[in-house]
């Protein structure tokens, strides 16, 4: 995740790419830094995407950190992100852990921290990219992305005190247990904004702890099977376009082949970078060079390491043409962030690249360290109905750090990740609390449901309707059980009449964002789905021969 933490006692992450997750979604931050002290922040994933942030710093709290990400077909986040893969006919996952996903947290100055956030993967052509239990499978995970800005001696750094280690394990664990096996994490090295030659990839910017703190990390998370991620974007914390301009990309990139080389004897699981179009123009075999290094010694597993890009572009069209010609594994872009929720121009933008590509390099995410966060984009009314979106999408979905809580944007785009205690609360202070807590066992009910469900992980997408407000579409895989994702995204109930030879008479309510009006497990007519203003479902029926 990308976040930072805007005071001592707590970090939050933003998205700005995207994490693994056993469901599929993930975390990235734009710069971030670990601190052993009792900050906090924290990350999700189930099937999310990646966020950035522009902020200067960010620092990781050993007590609060996290991002995920994990896919059906992978997921990265930004900010923070993460993504997992599991394979599927023809996957290859390198990792003995039992689900294949990871996430992972970018940051640009931020500290991440970690929350309800979950990923996986697994897909046909999936690969696992952890060096250690976990792996990335380009098929099916999610990243969870957080990337939040930290400003000032409040914001925690990687300051070595007693509990670092339990608290970053403390958080790991509570990814874990969300099935997140992956963080981005970072950019955490020197770069003074716009100066080039006050660049230091290979050195951990002091306001974003030091270098036995960031293997600290790597170690604690790969004991529970969570790979990590770093972001190395260059010019993190500048104004400069990628990687300052035309004239010291070239130079740029040389010493980002050495850093890349150094960060992954550091125990590194991939690599994440933005700018990729830009780049790209002016030394089109860099991405290829890049990649090389990357995956240098994994040829027994040759998609042990994964490389994540982040583009500006938001044509499908763009992003098509920058998967086929850059050869990143993952690419973030804002295909879905489009001014207005157009639910026909979201359908077109999916079927193409889904049409043209393998799921597992596709990733999908909302909002992002530029956007921010879900819930003020869309209003909090809409943030559960395009979770269920981001989860159910075929590749990987980017979720920004707080998205899964619904996490408002007050004054910044980088708010503190608000943490849940056991301490009393009165008032309207306990109900904000209890309608987070609501949020976040939603967004676990998804991420969980796309950890075992193959049609979910990496099944075929199959588009049953769309208009300028609705959308449903199909996952199938063999024979497993299917599961038609339905979403209205207008202000009025809509009767969603679809049709298809797979549609049965009766299919059951899994998840729905309104569960009185569609109860869990209740029984409905998928041919004639009555939804109500801003609702979401997701139905569940046998597959039949």
């Amino acid at each position: 995740l990308s976040s930072s933490s805007s005071s001592s006692s707590s970090s939050s992450f933003s998205s700005s790419s995207s994490s693994f997750s056993s469901s599929s979604f993930s975390f990235s931050s734009s710069s971030s830094s670990f601190s052993s002290s009792s900050s906090s922040s924290s990350s999700s994933s189930s099937s999310s995407s990646f966020s950035s942030s522009s902020s200067s710093s960010s620092s990781f709290s050993s007590s609060s950190f996290s991002s995920s990400f994990s896919s059906s077909s992978s997921s990265f986040s930004s900010s923070s992100s993460s993504s997992s893969l599991s394979s599927s006919s023809s996957s290859s996952s390198s990792s003995s852990s039992s689900s294949s996903f990871s996430f992972s947290f970018s940051s640009s100055s931020s500290s991440s921290s970690s929350s309800s956030s979950s990923s996986s993967s697994s897909s046909s052509s999936s690969s696992s990219s952890s060096s250690s239990t976990s792996s990335f499978s380009s098929s099916s995970s999610s990243f969870f992305s957080s990337s939040s800005s930290s400003s000032s001696s409040s914001s925690s750094s990687f300051s070595s005190s007693s509990s670092s280690s339990s608290g970053v394990e403390q958080k790991i664990s509570s990814l874990s247990q969300m099935k997140v096996r992956g963080v981005v994490v970072g950019p955490l090295h020197v770069a003074p904004a716009d100066d080039v030659m006050g660049l230091r990839f290979e050195e951990v910017s002091p306001e974003n702890g030091n270098l036995e703190q960031f293997k600290g990390l790597v170690q604690a998370a790969h004991k529970k099977g969570v790979s990590v991620v770093l972001d190395l974007t260059p010019n993190y914390q500048g104004s400069s376009g990628a990687w300052f301009s035309n004239t010291s990309v070239t130079g740029v990139a040389e010493r980002l082949k050495s850093a890349l080389v150094f960060w992954l004897d550091q125990g590194v699981d991939g690599v994440q970078l933005s700018g990729v179009e830009r780049v790209a123009a002016v030394v089109p075999s860099l991405w290829a060079d890049i990649r090389a290094i990357v995956q240098n010694g994994t040829e027994q597993q040759p998609n042990k390491r994964v490389l994540i890009g982040v583009t500006e572009r938001s044509s499908a069209e763009d992003v098509d043409t920058l998967l086929t010609s850059s050869g990143v594994d993952l690419l973030i872009s804002r295909v879905l962030r489009t001014g207005s929720p157009d639910a026909s121009e979201h359908a077109r933008s999916v079927q193409l690249l889904y049409s043209s590509n393998n799921q597992t390099r596709l990733a999908w995410s909302f909002g992002g360290r530029d956007e921010g966060h879900l819930a003020s984009l869309v209003g909090s009314a809409l943030v559960r109905l395009n979770l269920l979106l981001l989860l159910t999408l075929p590749g990987t979905p980017v979720v920004n750090y707080g998205d899964e809580i619904g996490l408002m944007d007050e004054g910044t785009k980088f708010p503190r990740m608000l943490w849940d205690s056991d301490e009393e609360l009165n008032g309207t202070l306990q109900e904000e609390r209890a309608e987070r807590l609501s949020s976040r066992r939603f967004f676990r009910a998804l991420s969980e449901l796309r950890s075992k469900e193959r049609s979910l992980m990496f099944g075929d997408f199959l588009l049953l309707s769309n208009s300028s407000s609705s959308m449903a579409y199909l996952r199938v895989w063999d024979q497993s059980p299917r599961y038609l994702a339905a979403f209205n995204w207008a202000e009025e109930s809509a009767m969603l009449q679809l049709s298809g030879a797979m549609l049965p008479l009766q299919a059951s309510v899994t998840i729905s964002t309104n569960s009185s009006a569609l109860p869990t497990d209740s029984s409905v007519d998928p041919r004639n789905l009555w939804l109500g203003p801003g609702q979401a479902a997701l139905l569940r029926f046998p597959y039949t021969g």
